[in-house]
């Protein structure tokens, strides 16, 4: 830089006269830290943060990223790191074509559970179901078998097993063809790491600041997920419901019939309580209808 060179450039008066040759020096830091303040501002702007280089391949600061964030639309989660949150940054025009799509939806959700992004899912009310898998292979599912998956290295390959349809509330609601639910299979990184036990257990209260019933997310952690949902859905669909699915196996669209197979909903799952059964005596019982290793977030 400039201070470096100084000394070499200034005549030998200046040399010989201390506080000459100090000013000079003085100037010269000063317009160094003018060129490294313009040259680490262009930096930020980038963003060029990336994990696999030494020092975060050069660009250590990140103040910047909050305001890319939000100049781009696109949320950071709790553990993700600067250099997984600049990458969706740089690719932020990939991800608004893409969004109103199940794929696009499902990108945004995964970068928030990052850096190690669970299976997500998200499956419409006419049985198409779009999978995420967790080292990023695309999969859709469609009811009459004629879907598709794509791995991360590009190949693709037919999925010929039909969708298995869900019916979530056909039994108790009129039919609403125009939205979809999210699954999200967890534990995933802080702070969705347990079921948070279940209503009615003691040990969390309806009310209770920061926390929820059902998992150990917290509330602004439910509201930044539900938020960004919103944000890349398509305009006048809705997302009725985000399940958190606490067993891998559960919600596959290539479980087979007859239809409806257990685990599944089968039309009464609008009300946590299900079918009533006729126990005689005119009396009539209600049992559970949801999965019970699944939790079920209100939707946006």
């Amino acid at each position: 830089m400039i201070a470096d060179r100084i000394e070499g450039a200034l005549p030998e008066w200046m040399l010989e006269l201390l506080h000459w040759r100090d000013l000079a020096i003085t100037i010269a830091l000063g317009m160094d830290a003018l060129i490294d303040g313009a040259i680490e501002f262009a930096l930020a702007a980038m963003p060029g943060q990336n994990r696999f280089a030494p020092l975060l391949g050069g660009f250590p600061n990140t103040d910047a990223l909050p305001l890319l964030g939000r100049d781009r639309r696109i949320v950071r989660g709790f553990t993700e790191g600067p250099e997984d949150y600049a990458l969706r940054l740089r690719h932020f025009r990939e991800a608004w074509r893409a969004a109103g799509t199940g794929f696009g939806v499902l990108e945004q959700v995964r970068g928030v559970l990052g850096p190690n992004p669970p299976r997500v899912r998200a499956v419409t009310a006419s049985g198409f179901w779009y999978t995420i898998e967790p080292d990023g292979t695309r999969k859709l599912h469609t009811p009459d078998g004629t879907g598709f998956q794509i791995a991360p290295d590009g190949t693709s390959s037919a999925l010929t097993a039909p969708a298995h349809p869900f019916d979530w509330d056909s039994e108790t609601h009129p039919p609403n063809p125009f939205r979809f639910f999210i699954i999200i299979y967890a534990p995933t990184n802080p702070p969705l790491t347990g079921t948070g036990g279940v209503y009615g257990w003691g040990l969390r209260f309806y009310g209770t600041p920061l926390e929820t019933l059902g998992t150990s997310s917290t509330i602004p952690h439910v509201a930044m997920i539900r938020g960004l949902i919103g944000d890349c859905k398509t305009e006048g669909v809705d997302c009725h419901k985000i399940i958190i699915a606490f067993d891998p196996d559960s919600f596959d669209p290539e479980t087979p019939g007859p239809y409806p197979a257990a685990g599944m909903p089968d039309g009464w799952w609008g009300h946590h309580h299900g079918q009533p059964v006729d126990i005689g005596g005119g009396h009539l019982q209600r049992h559970p209808a949801r999965l019970s290793t699944a939790r079920y977030w209100r939707g946006t």
